[in-house]
């Protein structure tokens, strides 16, 4: 049997064995579908998830799609114009929309992280300094 490109070892029975939550073969270009998955394995609390997405190398791409040559090397300009009208993107190279700039803005996310990251390492210290006044001697 040949194997398929991608991730070959990764059995899902192997997962479920090790009693993880695995959610089976969903498809990778449908955003309703990935964050569906995404939300069901953040629901999962007491055990890892692993979420196996099917996708098609190149996808988009309408003379590469799904062949080896959309791997590791440039689709060129023609096929890149083609992808793009293929797939509805009309906004101009590097150029990225307003809606989606912000959708993946973490940047304030990542501030408040960090922030409540420092005091709880401040109280750490404290806490530790504190336990060393109270160790006894010897």
């Amino acid at each position: 049997m040949k194997q398929k490109a991608g991730l070959p070892t990764i059995r899902p029975k192997r997962f479920e064995a090790y009693h993880w939550h695995v959610i089976h073969e969903i498809d990778g270009h449908d955003p309703q579908a990935v964050k569906e998955a995404i939300l069901e394995a953040q629901s999962v609390k007491d055990k890892p998830s692993l979420i196996i997405c099917r996708t098609v190398i190149g996808f988009g791409s309408p003379n590469k799609a799904g062949k080896e040559e959309a791997h590791g090397a440039p689709l060129g300009e023609e096929e890149v114009a083609l992808a793009r009208q293929k797939l509805g993107w009309h906004h101009p190279p590097f150029e990225i929309p307003k809606e989606i700039y912000h959708a993946w803005d973490a940047r304030e996310k990542g501030e408040k992280a960090q922030q409540s990251w420092n005091e709880k390492f401040a109280a750490y210290k404290r806490l530790i300094r504190n336990w060393q006044k109270s160790l006894p001697d010897g």
